[in-house]
Order: structure tokens, then sequence, then C-alpha cells
């Protein structure tokens, strides 16, 4: 039976005032997780949303490798610390962070304007770092240290769950700008290097090596992030739609790809939430890993001609989502894009995204 039906139901009975029904009926539903990005730490004067969420995801909001690390050896996490203190405020202790973007320092291509961000952190982001070459061997030296240092500073946070952490974002998008320049088998070197220094899993491809000599090549002997045991790799995500997903099946035949993916990170992007699932359907139906679970990590109706009301959209999406067996959904964003927020009052899809969390939890 469809979750829409449980989920429905469940408005039924608080409107007449039966919560002990609910309860009975919450039993029956599968769970989702209300991600949000927010971009801008400022933007909330001290104060965190106005709306309930479960998971904050790290991107577009200061707090990005380029931001961090802005030179060969130094990094700078004050603004990832103003986010923390946000999340502590308001009872959210758990995360998504993104790695990738390479800084212009460390960038194989450095002068390449056609990047995504060029015009927020300098060219060359969208290139691999130095020590990568183009067939997935070299020490990759730049990217293991970073990944090191990130993840001793969420140990050193360790009330904050990072639960997954992404290599880069979008790397099959190639317009309106760049995301990813580099080869399929150097994203897998960089999930792979990820995996086992923060996780302490996996061995490399291209290399052969094991996460422990890994481990030891940036002075590690167990893995850099505390809480690696209930923390996961995900997938570098992609755009939905279909021809970005065929590049992302290709990169997933690519040796070494598929066993580095605990996750798949999709971005259902789409006009009407009915879209956003034709998308996820049609990913499932391609992917030759049924027991792999996929997260939404990004997605509004952001980019597209809305066609449903922004608050049909919210709920809709969210309870199709948990019934196709999604655990995760990422909004994009809190004031911007699709804004549930704005204006000093939550909008049509802020109050239908309160309205909808309320059934799961």
């Amino acid at each position: 039976m469809k979750l829409r039906f449980f989920a429905l139901m469940a408005v039924v009975c608080m409107a007449a005032g039966l919560e002990g029904q609910v309860t009975t009926v919450k039993g029956q539903v599968a769970t989702i997780k209300f991600g949000l990005n927010i971009n801008s730490v400022q933007s909330l004067n001290g104060q965190p949303p106005d709306v309930s969420f479960d998971s904050y995801r790290f991107w577009d909001d200061g707090s990005q490798w380029p931001n961090i690390n802005t030179a060969q050896g130094y990094y700078n996490f004050s603004v990832t610390t103003s986010w923390l203190n946000m999340l502590r405020q308001a009872g959210v202790t758990d995360v998504l962070f993104e790695l990738g973007r390479t800084p212009p320092w460390a960038s194989t291509n450095p002068s390449n304007w056609n990047c995504d961000y060029s015009g927020y952190g300098g060219p060359g982001q969208c290139a691999p770092p130095l020590g990568l070459n183009s067939n997935g061997t070299g020490s990759n030296q730049i990217w293991r240290q970073w990944c090191k240092a990130v993840g001793q500073y969420f140990s050193q946070n360790s009330d904050i769950l990072v639960a997954a952490w992404s290599p880069w974002n979008e790397f099959t998008r190639q317009t309106p700008s760049n995301a990813w320049s580099g080869t399929n088998a150097q994203m897998v070197r960089l999930a792979q290097d990820a995996r086992a220094i923060l996780l302490g899993r996996g061995t490399i491809t291209a290399t052969g090596e094991t996460a422990q000599q890994v481990l030891e090549s940036v002075g590690l002997s167990s893995p850099a992030y505390s809480r690696y045991a209930e923390s996961a790799m995900l997938s570098p995500s992609t755009a939905g739609w279909e021809n970005n997903q065929g590049e992302f099946f290709q990169y997933l035949a690519t040796p070494g790809a598929s066993a580095a993916s605990e996750i798949f990170a999709l971005h259902l992007y789409a006009w009407s939430s009915q879209k956003a699932m034709q998308l996820y359907s049609y990913f499932r139906q391609q992917t030759n890993y049924p027991n792999t679970p996929a997260w939404n990590t990004e997605s509004s109706w952001y980019g597209t001609t809305l066609e449903q009301d922004a608050g049909s959209y919210v709920k809709d999406l969210f309870v199709d989502l948990a019934d196709a067996g999604v655990t995760r959904s990422y909004w994009y964003g809190y004031l911007w894009y699709s804004p549930l927020y704005s204006g000093n009052e939550l909008t049509e899809a802020g109050n239908a995204w309160q309205e909808a969390f309320s059934w799961f939890h």
C-alpha cells in the first residue's frame, strides 16, 4: 500500500485529535530524513532556521575545500565552526560533507575560468589536484592531506556526526559551467583515497595500496575521522537528468568505482515531484546495483518551470521518496532558489515542509 495513504491518514487523525491512532499509523510507514542546504550562515542572523530538519549538507556555504585550505598546509575551519554552532542551537547533530572543488593553488589547471565557482574563489576548481595522474596513479598527497585535516577537524567536534562524505558535487554536469574536468579514473582515486583516510576502508585500484598503507602515507595509524564506524562514503553526486545519469553509469563501470560507492548520491531537480520520481526510477532501472542505497542529496524545482503548487511539491516529493525507500533528501535551499523562508516568514513550501516533517517524526 502506498505511503501517501498512510501519510494522509496521519493528517486526518491529527485533525480529528486522535493522537493514539497517529502512532499506530506512523508505525507502518517508511522513514526519511529531511536535510537542508542553507548557503549563508550570516543570513541566519545568529538564529537557527525556522523549519525543523534532521541533517545539514555542507555545500555552497563558505566551508568548501578552497575556502578552508587556502595555501598548502594551512587550514582555516572558522566558517565551518560557525555552522556547527548553529546546528547545535537547532539541536541537529547529523551532517553530510562535500569534499570537492580544488583550490586554485592546488589545481592542475589553475587558469581554467570555465570551471564552476571561478567567480567565487578563483579559476581551476573543477580540475584534479596536483599529484594525480589521468590514469589514477600518483601520490595524490594534497588530496590525502585535505581528507586528513577535515577528518581530524570533525573528530574534534565529535558531537556532530558526519553521516556521509562525498568526493565531488555534480561531477557529470558540463553546463552552464564545468564541475569536473578530470577522468573517471581520477575520480575513483579521489573517492578511494578519501574512503581510506576518513573511514579506513577499501583498497586503491590504481596503486594497489591498502587502506592502512594510505593512512601511513599521511602519518596516521587509524582513520582520520573518529566516528568512522558510523559514517559512509557517498558516490560523487550526479545531476538527475537521463544524460547525466548515463555519464554516471560510465563512471560506475570504471574499475574500483562501484566498490567505493557505499551510497549513491543523486540530485533530482525537476518541475514536478512526479518527474523527480521518474528520474529516480530511471536510475534504479538502469543500474545493476539494487542493494546499494541512494540518497537525494540536493533537489527542488529550481531551474525548471514549476508545474505544481509549491506546497504539494514538497509534500509529494518527501512522501514519494520515502515510499520508494530513499531515506534522505536534502532541499536546495532554505533561503535561495526554491526557498522555504523569505521575507521574514515561511513560504508556502516552508509551511508544507513543516507539515510533511510532522508526518515522519
